[in-house]
């Protein structure tokens, strides 16, 4: 159905139709409740959200805190990309980007002959954490944050040049 046909729709059908309809979707389609917990609910309902999600996001790189043999990046990366779709606000994406940031930097600095996909995530959600810092000015909010990830990241060959040159242009410093 088009967008234009969809509107038709909604102009034709009555207000107590129309809210009928939004309780079905609710019920039976979980994006729907989903997206509705996000916009509508408490800041305690979408923070119990977030401690699961950075939780699984653990749970990627490590079983009862022992690193894994082999990470689970493109799980972490397809939970990230679905967190993100249904976040409210730039704070909560960043605090997801910069926590998978750091768990992943702690694997990294744990087993340094992990594979290059583990360097990439971390570069990736990194890179994605400043720009929406910078996109959004929240250099004072995170400023402490990421320069504790850019001083353990110089343990870690590879990511120590490329880290630290990502907040030096972040934060002019």
């Amino acid at each position: 159905m088009s967008k234009s046909k969809f509107l038709k729709f909604v102009s034709a059908v009555g207000e107590e139709e129309l809210r009928e309809e939004l309780k079905s979707l609710y019920t039976k389609i979980p994006e729907v409740k989903l997206h509705y917990l996000m916009e509508l609910g408490n800041d305690e309902d979408r923070k119990k959200r977030y401690e699961k999600a950075k939780k699984d996001i653990k749970n990627f790189f490590y079983i009862a805190q022992k690193p894994r043999k082999r990470t689970r990046v493109a799980k972490a990366k397809s939970l990230i990309k679905d967190i993100i779709k249904h976040a409210i606000f730039s704070h909560e994406k960043v605090d997801i980007y910069l926590h998978a940031t750091e768990i992943s930097l702690m694997y990294l600095l744990r087993r340094p002959s992990a594979t290059q996909a583990t360097y990439n995530f971390c570069m990736f959600t990194f890179q994605k954490a400043i720009h929406l810092i910078l996109e959004m000015a929240l250099q004072t909010d995170f400023e402490d944050r990421c320069k504790s990830i850019a001083t353990d990241a110089q343990a870690v060959y590879g990511l120590n040049t490329e880290i630290r040159d990502i907040l030096l242009e972040a934060y002019e410093i």
